[in-house]
């Protein structure tokens, strides 16, 4: 674990829930104040919004606003421990609010903010320099762990493998590309492709000598799939959390163009 690694996550996923939170506030009726999706029972921030009285009418802006005014703390300085934890509340309050509008990275990203809430850039004691390695340690896992499960979900079918989930995306215009419902077998060819990427990513990633390749090319695909098929939200949730597999040296060099630029602007 190294302080710049640590500090370029936190700044990377604290501006992507800047990002998330002013995105949504046009649309803030429909996700949070009256919002389309079901209200579901079994998440424990489900229960904690029910607590709240009136929380449909009035609540739900509120929120979001917190959530962006903690999060732009947190890109000027490392955040204490309480406001970690109440960012990572808000965003699971909205997330359960707005969860048919969700995907695997807002999911993602839901995991991650509660191990930050342990991760600290240089900590003090024993016992908060423990727990901060294993924050870490549990952030690289939880990408790993989205990447494999994503492809174990996959396999369990053969809509995969024989191109039909790409062509299904495809020929909904609001993702498309529609161009590809006129070569199935380049579909199929596509759908391996996927397969084979996130099955051998979160291995790659455990080898020093794979670890730029494997960043690389998950960049790469990230970066693709949020232009081809119009998820940026996700493909960018997933870009963040990659950050902690960085290395100290390149953290270091991102973290002082940032300050650079910010010095100027100031």
């Amino acid at each position: 674990m190294n302080a710049s690694v640590v500090r370029l996550l936190q700044c990377a996923v604290y501006l992507w829930l800047v990002g998330y939170v002013a995105l949504g506030l046009p649309e803030a009726d429909l996700l949070w104040d009256r919002p389309v999706s079901p209200v579901t029972r079994g998440g424990w921030s489900s229960g904690l919004m029910a607590a709240l009285p009136g929380y449909a009418a009035w609540a739900g802006v509120p929120t979001a606003l917190a959530l962006l005014a903690l999060a732009l703390y947190g890109l000027w300085r490392e955040p204490p421990y309480w406001a970690a934890l109440l960012m990572a509340v808000l965003f699971a309050a909205l997330l359960q609010r707005a969860w048919l509008a969700a995907t695997g990275g807002h999911w993602l990203m839901a995991n991650v903010l509660l191990w930050m809430v342990l991760l600290r850039t240089r900590p003090t004691g024993g016992v908060r320099t423990a727990a901060a390695q294993f924050a870490f340690l549990a952030v690289r896992l939880q990408l790993c762990l989205a990447y494999a499960m994503a492809a174990l979900n996959k396999l369990s079918g053969t809509s995969w493998t024989d191109g039909t989930a790409l062509l299904r995306v495809a020929a909904d215009p609001t993702y498309g590309p529609s161009v590809l419902l006129e070569h199935p077998a380049v579909a199929s060819a596509l759908g391996h492709a996927v397969l084979l990427l996130q099955l051998a990513i979160p291995g790659a990633l455990w080898v020093p000598a794979l670890r730029r390749a494997a960043i690389a090319v998950a960049l790469c695909f990230h970066l693709v799939t949020a232009v081809w098929f119009a998820i940026p939200d996700m493909a960018l949730a997933f870009v963040v959390v990659l950050t902690v597999w960085a290395a100290p040296q390149e953290a270091g060099a991102l973290l002082g163009v940032a300050r650079r630029r910010t010095a100027r602007s100031a």
